[in-house]
């Protein structure tokens, strides 16, 4: 993923953008504190229908992989799979949900309020998939950090390193790194 940390210095074509799921409409990214000192994106839900999150699309090999963010809540109430949750969109129409949604307020007492959730899913060829964090079918104010996609069945411990792998390359140098 690009840019998973949401660090607002990288944000020109970072790939990240607020998506409504329900209407296909856009909004406008906004940024706060994150996860373990890093950023985060913001979404406030003001119309209690449909789905809205922070989503990138991502072109991946045939394969299992693990999509996790840290999700923090404020001012939300939900029941019935209404709530806070990640979600995977397929090319196809269909989705893969993960099995928890945040349906209160986060705990701050507890990780200063970030919950990591998590979704595993399965591609049987090359696709064009959606990672997704946002609220579904209430309002409130949502704080997604620390997005990882992964090979294989389980969300591991959070990299912090913008750019591990390298690869993500602008003009033959790798992408949030300097030389000294």
């Amino acid at each position: 993923l690009k840019n998973p940390l949401f660090d607002a210095r990288y944000t020109s074509g970072d790939g990240w953008e607020v998506r409504n799921v329900t209407t296909g409409g856009k909004g406008t990214m906004a940024y706060g504190e994150g996860y373990a000192g890093t950023a985060s994106a913001k979404l406030v839900k003001t119309a209690a229908a449909g789905e809205e999150g922070i989503c990138q699309d991502v072109t991946l090999g045939a394969g299992t992989y693990t999509f996790s963010a840290y999700l923090k809540t404020e001012g939300l109430s939900g029941a019935d799979r209404k709530g806070a949750g990640v979600m995977i969109l397929h090319t196809d129409g269909s989705r893969s949900e993960g099995a928890e949604r945040i349906t209160g307020e986060t705990e701050a007492k507890v990780d200063q309020g970030w919950e990591r959730l998590a979704v595993t899913f399965t591609l049987a060829k090359s696709e064009k998939v959606t990672v997704f964090a946002g609220i579904f079918g209430t309002t409130g104010t949502l704080y997604v950090s620390g997005a990882q996609l992964e090979s294989g069945k389980a969300a591991n411990k959070l990299n912090l390193i913008m750019n591990p792998g390298f690869e993500s390359v602008t003009s033959g140098n790798p992408d949030y790194w300097t030389y000294s």
